[in-house]
């Protein structure tokens, strides 16, 4: 289980004016075992079930033209990512052989969404990887590149 306020801290932390970016990792979530067996996903031969996010790729997620955009994510949100990662809706995009997580955030005609990327390398490890994060409206899920992942008995 992630601790929402020690990954809270981190945000704070690597959103400093002041801060310069490490790429340092840390774990923010968990695949579900229904999206870890999607055969689109075990293709995909994922190492393990942890999702990952570097300090480097929040700071990206949260920049000034994302923001001027309208397509970031707020820090408010951001800090609460683990528990938006829980309640999730998952989406397979085959343009990109990644999954998307999908997440309410009460705001009309908007919802969240986080990228990840499996077996994303790092150094000589491979981890999964949040690589940006965002807003996005709902319509554009009905493209035919995604395909809920859906948790069926």
């Amino acid at each position: 289980m992630i601790d929402g306020q020690v990954f809270a801290e981190f945000v704070e932390r690597v959103t400093m004016e002041t801060y310069k970016a490490r790429h340092e990792f840390v774990c923010v979530g968990t695949l579900p075992a229904y999206v870890m067996n999607d055969v689109a996903v075990l293709a995909l031969e994922p190492i393990n079930n942890e999702i990952h996010i570097s300090d480097h790729q929040l700071r990206h997620s949260l920049r000034d033209f994302k923001t001027q955009k309208g397509v970031a994510l707020s820090i408010d949100t951001a800090k609460k990512l683990p528990h938006h990662l829980s309640h999730a809706q998952w989406f397979y995009d085959s343009n990109h052989n990644n999954i998307l997580a999908i997440f309410e955030m009460n705001v009309a005609e908007i919802v969240g969404k986080s990228v990840v990327v499996i077996n994303f390398k790092k150094k000589k490890e491979s981890l999964n990887v949040i690589v940006t994060s965002g807003i996005i409206n709902p319509d554009h899920l009905r493209n035919e590149r995604y395909r809920e992942i859906k948790n069926t008995p």
